[in-house]
């Protein structure tokens, strides 16, 4: 599903059941990925899951279960090379909250180029599951952070096209949920079957805007 290698293939569940609780859903997404890309996808699912558990909705209560099990992942050796940016950012003091008080908090990077990576993989998974064939070549993902959004009309100049967007995909009718784990809403463009808009959530919190373009139109995006 995600590189057209035509021959034996594997189910791929998305996001990962290491992202579940003790007891995962029935109904997990499950794609069909060739060995190679089902294996490539480890470090980077064990990353993000590091990222969203420790980071994320405090109210989660699968986020809460996860924490034991991120915990010893994060002790293990072979981990140090994964969260290495991490560690190496990470850094304690006073700093301000999103009420303007100075409190005590941890402050890191995140390797964004794996946190895309993830969101491009969802989509193309979801967008298989609702479509039935694989994203067409020709087209690709473009995964925006939340936290990116401003920067994004910054640089374009507009500002009403996105909470336009936002509230097609907060009251579309295609939106599916798996607990407080994940969930997506899309919208679909009326004059191109492929291009699509995806609102992405994990543990209860909306994490990304993704769209799926025709290639030569997605070249004119903004870079930066």
């Amino acid at each position: 599903m995600y590189c057209g290698t035509r021959g034996e293939v594997t189910d791929d569940h998305v996001p990962p059941r290491s992202f579940y609780g003790k007891i995962p859903p029935n109904n997990l997404i499950k794609v069909p990925a060739c060995e190679p890309c089902n294996q490539g996808f480890g470090q980077i699912d064990d990353y993000v899951r590091f990222v969203l558990v420790t980071t994320e909705n405090k109210e989660s209560r699968t986020r809460k279960e996860l924490i034991p099990t991120v915990r010893r992942f994060a002790e293990r050796e072979e981990s140090k090379r994964v969260l290495e940016s991490f560690y190496g950012s990470l850094e304690t003091g006073y700093m301000q909250n999103d009420k303007g008080a100075f409190v005590e908090r941890q402050r890191f990077e995140v390797d964004g180029a794996r946190m895309d990576a993830f969101a491009v993989r969802l989509v193309k998974a979801v967008f298989y599951r609702e479509k039935g064939y694989r994203l067409p070549a020709g087209y690709v993902v473009k995964p925006m952070h939340y936290r990116q959004l401003p920067v994004i009309e910054a640089m374009i100049g507009e500002r009403d096209f996105w909470p336009f967007i936002i509230a097609q995909l907060d009251q579309s009718p295609n939106r599916q949920r798996w607990g407080d784990v994940f969930a997506y809403s899309w919208v679909q463009s009326p004059s191109d079957l492929n291009a699509t808009w995806w609102l992405l959530s994990l543990y209860d919190r909306a994490q990304y805007l993704c769209s799926t373009w025709n290639m030569a139109l997605a070249e004119k995006w903004p870079r930066g």
